[in-house]
């Protein structure tokens, strides 16, 4: 029982992806084989944009190191942060923290059943080329904390409604 050494075969069964299976079974495999839990991170972050759950630890050393130039704090989402991943994404990549205030201080953001959907379908309609960041959300006693994050964009330059910025 190995990893197949042939692409699944979707021709009588339609509803395989073909080589979407392939790229699910890869990086399974590699961790089941190793145990190496950060290759499913690793996948499930750069390859899916699935919302995954970031330490408290983590975020707090993030915001305890202030903004840079790839890391901005929003207190709410709007136009502002949407323009802010549009930079990143034209130069190495950064992330949005909302529900955090420009001080560091921790403001929290309200989150719907369809909230996160939204934003993303915003920054989709908004640039052009679309980018889709990834989603991290953390809790930090009670206060929900959502990290949007881009890498750097393969084409450039990204637009926010005709616009560019770095």
């Amino acid at each position: 029982g190995g990893i197949p050494n042939v692409v699944p075969d979707n021709l009588f069964n339609p509803s395989s992806s073909g080589w979407g299976d392939v790229c699910v079974i890869v990086p399974w495999e590699i961790y089941y084989r190793t145990g190496d839990k950060k290759i499913l991170e690793d996948f499930i972050k750069r390859e899916t944009g699935i919302i995954l759950i970031m330490t408290k630890e983590q975020l707090l050393h993030i915001i305890s190191q202030g903004e840079t130039q790839s890391v901005e704090f929003k207190t709410s989402f709007n136009d502002e942060a949407i323009i802010s991943l549009v930079a990143f994404s034209n130069a190495k990549g950064g992330a949005v923290y909302v529900g955090v205030a420009n001080d560091g201080i921790i403001k929290a953001v309200a989150l719907g059943k369809e909230t996160i959907a939204t934003w993303i379908n915003d920054i989709k309609n908004k640039t052009v080329p679309t980018i889709i960041p990834d989603v991290e959300m953390v809790d930090i006693d009670g206060n929900t904390v959502v990290e949007l994050s881009v890498a750097e964009y393969p084409i450039k330059p990204v637009a926010f409604k005709g616009r560019y910025y770095r």
